[in-house]
């Protein structure tokens, strides 16, 4: 039997830059990776999907907000421009006691609204242990 775990979100891009105008920086460095600012610069629709994959991520995780450190999950762009999830930290952590060893991300967005899917499977044998 194969566990697979999903978790999907939708992010209203304005409220993402209403929150960047007011908390500032110290909100973007504790919500975003380097590597993700780096990426997305003031890009705010791609800023917001990637919010969207942490908490679509966390839900795949099956823990709260409160347990995982949003910059403990990031994504990457992969060199033919497909979007990866990583993970580190408290993530990282909760993946191996669940045994999600592959990862699938999905980020759209169009209008203002951004929104991300994650589809997690577990190895078997990692699975099976707990």
């Amino acid at each position: 039997m194969t566990t697979l775990r999903t978790g999907i979100d939708l992010v209203n891009s304005a409220r993402v830059a209403s929150l960047i105008d007011n908390l500032g920086d110290s909100f973007v460095r504790h919500t975003w990776t380097s590597e993700e600012i780096a990426e997305c610069g003031s890009d705010v629709d791609r800023l917001a999907a990637r919010w969207a994959a942490k908490e679509a991520a966390i839900k795949a995780l099956n823990v709260g907000l409160d347990e995982i450190s949003p910059t403990d999950i990031w994504v990457r762009t992969k060199s033919n421009g497909a979007p990866e999830l990583c993970f580190a930290g408290s993530a990282a952590a909760q993946a191996h006691r669940l045994g999600l060893t592959e990862w699938s991300l999905s980020l759209t967005h169009e209008r203002g609204l951004c929104a991300a899917v994650v589809v997690a499977l577990a190895d078997e044998a990692i699975a099976n242990r707990r």
